[in-house]
């Protein structure tokens, strides 16, 4: 069977750009991630986490596959919500640097308070 050149030309940059990025699984999507670092105060710690990426293509994508990838460490480790320390780029290469909270037993707090 022959595949016409028309569906090779539109099928393989598909592939190419949809096997270049991190997705995250809806349960990593919900991981808070937050510069601020009263938003973590009172939760229960549970480890740096960093993510980084050097495939190349645009900045963008690699700053953002290397949060996701941070994000991945952060779910592993049980938390739900990540301080993002610092993001920066060197040598073609991001770093996200986070640390990784258990925020659930707070907001119960908070919401119970609310009542």
């Amino acid at each position: 069977m022959e595949v016409p050149m028309k569906v090779m030309i539109l099928f393989f940059p598909a592939m190419f750009l949809l096997g270049c990025t991190l997705a995250l699984t809806p349960e990593e999507q919900k991981i808070r991630v937050t510069t601020r670092a009263d938003a973590v105060k009172g939760c229960e710690y549970k480890g740096t986490v960093k993510g980084e990426d050097n495939w190349g293509g645009p900045l963008a994508d690699s700053r953002q596959r290397a949060i996701n990838k941070m994000v991945h460490h952060a779910y592993l480790l049980g938390a739900d919500t990540v301080f993002q320390k610092n993001i920066y780029i060197a040598y073609n290469e991001f770093f996200a640097l986070g640390e990784a909270f258990d925020c659930s037993k707070k907001k119960e707090q908070e919401a119970h308070a609310a009542k």
